[in-house]
């Protein structure tokens, strides 16, 4: 995270002291309303000295947010009222939002969102302002030379998320200065989980990649190589060549498991993989955290696993069923006849 600020928002962070940035793990807004809405915010200090809180909002969405205010205003209002709860002046909160989609986000101001606003009306109205960060307006060429390990390879996948020609014509632009990190557990971990993002979000085949990492530095595409194999074994192959019902491959369901373990391994927000993988819920995520917690080593959070993808996405085969649970496909199978 100080790298991102450092390095995207330089105006505001001349005048905080970064080394004191961390994350606040309290949640300012109702349980209603946090199905729907990011809560991330981060404590710093001014170099001055003085206490600030840093609102970062992130919002994978593909469409702009009409009224972005009231959504952060949810924020500020929750950070406030836990202030006065707890009987602390009150926090100077600096609101930010993270825009990666495709479509022109329209950064207007909060009295600009009424159709018509009357001059005399206009003192008694919130105004307020946020810091947009639009990844639209940052080139690849700025993002290649960030410096941060690991930005600027997630912001370029971010930037080109669903470019499946991008990623074909640049793939080894995504995995930039990587090679320089793969000898640490965290590089690997990382590396992994942008190989999963990348074919997660683009139609990219198994003869694509062995095409494209061939490209690629030595560590980076035995890396890469590895990884793919995982993704691209016959099963994930004939779910998503063979057929797609309900309009999702089997293959499909297995990948954006495979993803959410790479982004939980790697410590990942919850909501932000909810948000960067719509196939995985609040639920199964839950169940995929309580079987990583044991290591796919008890038969209890296994076969809850397992019923739940049987109930859920009752296309998937007991073979697709049995890998994601890592149990044996009689066991699946007895599952899914307790559950007719």
């Amino acid at each position: 995270m100080e790298g991102f600020v450092r390095e995207l928002m330089p105006d505001i962070a001349e005048h905080l002291d970064l080394g004191t940035l961390i994350i606040d793990n309290e949640t300012y807004i109702n349980e209603k309303l946090n199905k729907f809405y990011s809560d991330v915010v981060y404590n710093c200090q001014l170099k001055e000295g003085k206490s600030i809180k840093v609102a970062l909002l992130l919002e994978h969405k593909s469409v702009p947010q009409s009224y972005p205010h009231l959504q952060l205003m949810e924020y500020l209002m929750g950070i406030w009222r836990k202030n006065v709860a707890n009987k602390e002046p009150l926090t100077v909160v600096f609101p930010v939002i993270f825009y990666h989609g495709k479509s022109k986000w329209k950064h207007t101001t909060f009295q600009a969102s009424f159709e018509e606003l009357p001059n005399f009306a206009k003192p008694f109205t919130p105004s307020f302002d946020y810091y947009l960060i639009d990844l639209a307006n940052f080139d690849d060429d700025f993002l290649l030379n960030l410096q941060t390990a690991f930005l600027l390879n997630a912001l370029l996948a971010f930037k080109h998320k669903n470019d499946s020609e991008y990623a074909r014509q640049h793939f080894s632009r995504i995995f930039h200065r990587l090679e320089m990190y793969l000898d640490t557990e965290t590089g690997q971990q990382f590396g992994r989980y942008l190989s999963v993002y990348v074919v997660y979000t683009t139609d990219l085949h198994s003869e694509d990649v062995i095409e494209l990492q061939s490209k690629l530095p030595p560590k980076t595409k035995n890396m890469v190589k590895t990884t793919y194999q995982n993704i691209f074994d016959e099963g994930v192959e004939r779910g998503i060549e063979r057929g797609i019902e309900h309009g999702i491959g089997q293959g499909k369901i297995l990948t954006s498991v495979e993803f959410a373990i790479n982004m939980l391994q790697l410590g990942l927000d919850d909501k932000l993989i909810q948000q960067s993988n719509p196939m995985i819920n609040a639920d199964l995520l839950k169940l995929l955290k309580d079987n990583l917690a044991n290591n796919f080593q008890v038969l209890t959070f296994q076969k809850a696993l397992a019923a739940y993808c049987i109930s859920h996405f009752n296309f998937l085969n007991d073979d697709v069923v049995a890998q994601i649970s890592k149990l044996d496909q009689a066991t699946v199978l007895e599952i899914r006849n307790s559950m007719l």
